[in-house]
């Protein structure tokens, strides 16, 4: 998944992993905490979804993979050391929590299709097999599974447990047998949705979780050295950041994201009856500047503690007068006329 979706989420958790202090996001996303008495790592405080390893597929952080740390964090320690973290939908890189669930050598075995059908040469049907793990019926079970002959009799009346629930939960069609279910399932999962991203009416500017098309006038215009810096160092204080149909909104404060890369924006929101103050998250994603809509908020103070936390900054409410949203850089004439 692109790191662009990294500060996309609703949960966030913490959990200790191999040592070290882990924020998990419910987006599959990690951030590994400095160690209070080490040094800056190269990996440390920053957001990632992981690196594609080319050869598993799986999503690594470093040595570790990303799905063991998030599974930990929101459900809990693997039951025995012998447990493995399986993707429910099979998306090796769809790290989201409820993609995720332990499973035994046992239970991987049997969700696996390709496995599955060799168990099935071999007993003649799942049931079969955990009637009698011991006994294969029709054929000897490839040398690389003979292990499971010794699986014991609480083990698979464990596992049957646990696949009859999921199947009973999963939207198979009612009466379809544990069999079938096993081969099905895999394609009933529904992916994640991710938030639609809309062109605006800037030229080199798109826009997410904003549904009114949108100018962007202090974007930088396409080339070859677009930069977040150069989106920043074209904001000031009182200067429209954003324009539509229904107003505008007037630059207050930005800085980057310590954590990601990303600008976060705090604007004064003309023309809302409610909200007067917004944060927009910026990205630089293949050429093209991405602004987030993240929220609107009643107060300055609400959103600058929400800006103050995602940037890492201190926030400082005597920096700001009482009254700034009637300051006339943040006002438009046109919203002046109706006050």
């Amino acid at each position: 998944m692109s790191n662009l979706f990294v500060n996309t989420f609703n949960e966030t958790r913490t959990c200790t992993f191999k040592g070290d202090i882990y924020d998990i996001r419910d987006n599959g996303a990690i951030l590994r905490r400095k160690r209070p008495s080490g040094r800056q790592r190269k990996l440390d405080d920053f957001w990632t979804f992981g690196t594609k390893d080319t050869n598993s597929g799986y999503a690594n952080f470093g040595s570790h993979k990303v799905h063991r740390i998030v599974a930990m964090a929101f459900h809990g320690e693997p039951p025995t050391g012998q447990h493995i973290v399986d993707h429910i939908d099979t998306n090796r890189m769809n790290n989201r929590p409820e993609n995720l669930r332990w499973i035994t050598r046992l239970e991987n075995i049997l969700l696996n299709p390709i496995t599955l059908k060799r168990v099935i040469e071999a007993y003649g049907s799942v049931e079969n097999f955990f009637s009698n793990p011991e006994m294969p019926k029709h054929k000897p079970l490839p040398s690389q599974y003979d292990w499971m002959r010794a699986v014991s009799a609480s083990e698979a009346t464990e596992s049957r447990r646990k696949l009859e629930n999921w199947a009973a939960s999963s939207k198979s069609p009612s009466g379809s047998g544990l069999g079938e279910w096993l081969f099905d399932h895999r394609t009933q999962q529904e992916q994640p949705k991710l938030p639609e991203i809309i062109p605006s009416l800037t030229e080199g500017a798109s826009q997410m979780n904003w549904r009114t098309p949108s100018e962007f006038p202090c974007c930088p215009k396409p080339g070859k050295d677009r930069t977040l810096m150069e989106y920043y160092r074209a904001l000031s204080f009182g200067a429209v950041f954003a324009a539509n149909e229904h107003g505008k909104s007037h630059f207050v404060d930005g800085c980057s994201d310590r954590h990601s890369d990303c600008l976060i924006v705090v604007c004064r929101v003309e023309n809302n009856p409610i909200n007067d103050w917004g944060i927009t998250s910026i990205y630089l994603h293949e050429g093209e500047f991405i602004h987030e809509n993240k929220n609107t908020f009643f107060t300055l103070v609400e959103a600058m503690e929400i800006y103050a936390a995602g940037t890492g900054e201190g926030f400082y409410p005597e920096k700001y007068e009482p009254d700034l949203g009637r300051h006339p850089a943040l006002v438009s004439a046109s919203e002046q006329r109706h006050r």
